[in-house]
């Protein structure tokens, strides 16, 4: 395994990918530290940005960071790195929640360094979302590309769409406004309208999707914030849209679909609505210069 030096503008680069990535009412609860003589990029929680009151268990910082840190894979690959990824490699330190080597093989990861220009491209979608079906392969690709990370990706049957919806109407009903996206602006499109937007995203007959893991720990929510951008990246590059909902809820030994012998995924992290729409305004973002650090 080799490494060679990597340049200040490529790091901030790295860097400006990751900071793109989706994050609770828009916190962006992360900070990087770059280690030249290793070529290393450090991931942490950058705590002062967490939103206790929406996210008590820090489940929702941890999804953001882990979708931040596919991002940086992304960008790695598509720079001729090869990202060497562990998570949680301190036990003493909490605050530190990924370590990524940028070696330099000569191999990369072309699947991955393909979903690059999606990465500026992609936005969380605020507006109305057709609800026509997808192509089967198109469920089936996300679907695959989740699971390749370590989750699960699944799009429920009808009988259990409504009362997911319910679920998340009950938890945006109660939501408090903190620092980020004002509240009005952050609803998956359940309440069906609200001063100052359109129409819900939600029709009818929403196709929803479900993105859940086995267990319900830090390390779980990183491998699924990761899934969870993957899955997002490639809609992008199929041209889909989609609306996103923090909101985790439970269901052991839940069936989602017609025939599921399994309880694979009994913690849901995330309620995705995907389909064809309007794009969505990016968010604004921090500064490189505010959340890296080079050493």
């Amino acid at each position: 395994m080799t490494t060679t030096l990597l340049g200040t503008t490529a790091v901030r680069a790295l860097v400006e990918a990751a900071g793109a990535a989706p994050s609770l009412r828009n916190a962006q609860p992360w900070r990087f530290v770059f280690l030249r003589d290793s070529a290393t990029v450090r991931l942490y929680a950058d705590r002062g940005r967490h939103l206790p009151q929406a996210d008590a268990e820090e489940r929702g910082l941890h999804l953001g960071c882990g979708a931040a840190l596919f991002n940086l894979r992304v960008a790695a690959a598509a720079a001729g790195r090869d990202p060497v990824v562990r998570l949680l490699p301190d036990d003493c330190d909490g605050s530190l929640l990924a370590e990524v080597r940028l070696t330099d093989t000569g191999h990369r990861d072309e699947s991955l360094a393909r979903l690059h220009p999606a990465v500026a491209r992609r936005s969380t979608s605020r507006r109305p979302i057709e609800d026509d079906e997808l192509p089967a392969a198109v469920r089936g690709a996300l679907c695959d590309v989740a699971l390749r990370e370590g989750a699960r990706l699944v799009f429920p049957d009808a009988l259990y769409v409504r009362l997911i919806l319910q679920l998340v109407r009950d938890v945006e009903g109660g939501a408090s406004p903190e620092a980020g996206v004002p509240s009005r602006e952050r609803d998956f499109g359940t309440v069906p309208v609200l001063p100052g937007r359109s129409r819900a995203p939600f029709g009818d007959r929403p196709r929803i999707a479900l993105l859940g893991t086995v267990h319900n720990r830090p390390v779980d929510w990183l491998t699924a914030g990761q899934a969870l951008e993957h899955v997002l990246l490639l809609s992008t590059q199929h041209g889909l849209v989609t609306s996103l909902a923090f909101h985790p809820f439970e269901w052991p030994g839940a069936r989602w679909t017609e025939g599921d012998r399994s309880s694979a995924m009994e913690h849901v992290h995330m309620v995705l609505h995907p389909g064809h729409g309007p794009q969505g305004t990016p968010a604004p973002r921090r500064p490189v210069a505010e959340v890296l650090e080079i050493m």
